[in-house]
């Protein structure tokens, strides 16, 4: 009788366990979503930015300074190329994991 009052704590302490590692799981793909949204956001307000700033007469006046933006607008772009698809993968698996959790 005592054993099995002895396993069922022990089976309660491992469920308990395995509830913090599946929330901490979650937790951290969303920090994951949350990171990826605002650095998306910084590129693209950087996007817009530089946009800006090639629209502008005086900018072809200076020499060389409309080349050093289009690169650094080519590079924000290839960068928020990259950050979109890891926010997609991110979000899929935070997807993932909230269908999985509502299952249980």
């Amino acid at each position: 009788m005592r054993q099995r009052w002895i396993a069922k704590g022990q089976k309660r302490i491992e469920a308990s366990r395995h509830g913090r590692r599946v929330r901490a799981n979650g937790q951290e793909i969303q920090k994951r979503v949350t990171a990826l949204e605002k650095e998306i956001a910084e590129l693209e307000t950087r996007e817009k930015e530089l946009t800006a700033e090639l629209e502008k007469p005086e900018t072809y006046t200076t020499g060389g300074r409309a080349t050093q933006i289009n690169r650094e607008l080519m590079e924000v772009h290839e960068r928020l190329a990259v950050a979109n698809a890891a926010w997609e993968t991110a979000g899929t698996e935070l997807a993932q994991f909230e269908a999985e959790a509502s299952a249980t």
